[in-house]
């Protein structure tokens, strides 16, 4: 039976398995085959992985895919402006211009989704 809401992901760095808690990952992206996935402690993990297979590892309502081979956290979104998506941390992530509309509405998703848990354990 499949695990609806994991919480950690195994994947194998270097040669050794490793497991990540989901909510440490700021975002990943794959440039030349190589997915870097960048942690909360300033910690970036290099694995041979798709956007696609990491993407498939993940909860679908946790990360917007910001363009072909970036992943983002929702929970660490500060804003989104006209070009880039801005972390907590200050780091921007640039999103495809076809994506505009989806990582709009993703957001505003989970912040509503967000707001209405926050009201319902009040």
């Amino acid at each position: 039976m499949a695990v609806k809401n994991p919480t950690t992901i195994n994947l194998i760095v270097g040669r050794q398995e490793r497991t990540i808690f989901i909510n440490s990952i700021l975002y990943a992206e794959v440039q030349d085959k190589l997915c870097t996935i960048h942690l909360t402690k300033n910690e970036t993990l290099s694995v041979f992985l798709s956007i696609a297979s990491l993407a498939a590892l993940l909860p679908e309502k946790a990360f917007l895919r910001a363009s072909r081979n970036c992943l983002v956290a929702l929970q660490y979104i500060q804003c989104i402006d006209e070009t880039d998506i801005i972390l907590f941390n200050a780091d921007r992530i640039p999103y495809s211009r076809r994506r505009k509309t989806s990582v709009y509405q993703a957001f505003q998703e989970y912040l509503s989704s967000k707001t209405f848990s926050e009201k319902s354990t009040a």
